[in-house]
């Protein structure tokens, strides 16, 4: 959390250009071992929109993405679940997800009324009075951090 108080207080760049608009980072793919379960989760308890699901081709690979605005174009998180495999390690070898939301308390508090782990309540980040920041955990053990405002 100490990186993530770190990068708040860094001052706004500019990001590269590539065909006219800026480089972005797109999205995070993430293998989940129980897709409704890891669906619902980031769906009910974090907030985000769903943009999209599929299996492809008659797969039995089921494949979710989502963002807050619910926007295709917007950095996004995809849920894969695929029932051939193995579900993944807990945490799976991911630090965790970072999500910026409207309320850190309120999204820890449907984590916990869900039966989510809070690994971290809400607090004040390190040295920074105004920026407040919970963790708690997704279904597959992955560490999902919370970063808001003081004032939610």
């Amino acid at each position: 959390m100490a990186l993530l108080a770190a990068a708040a207080g860094a001052t706004a760049q500019t990001a590269p250009m590539v065909g006219g608009r800026p480089q972005q980072m797109l999205g995070v793919k993430l293998n989940v071992g129980d897709f409704d379960r890891s669906r619902d989760f980031y769906l009910s308890v974090v907030g985000l929109k769903e943009n999209a699901g599929s299996a492809p081709g008659g797969s039995p690979v089921r494949l979710s993405s989502f963002s807050f605005s619910g926007a295709y174009d917007d950095t996004f998180l995809m849920i894969i679940g695929d029932p051939g495999k193995p579900p993944p390690a807990k945490g799976g070898g991911l630090a965790n997800l970072v999500f910026k939301v409207s309320s850190v308390h309120a999204v820890v508090d449907r984590a916990r009324k869900a039966g989510s782990p809070v690994l971290h309540e809400p607090a004040s980040a390190h040295g920074m009075a105004s920026l407040v920041v919970g963790v708690i955990q997704d279904p597959d053990g992955n560490a999902v951090e919370l970063v808001g405002t003081s004032g939610n």
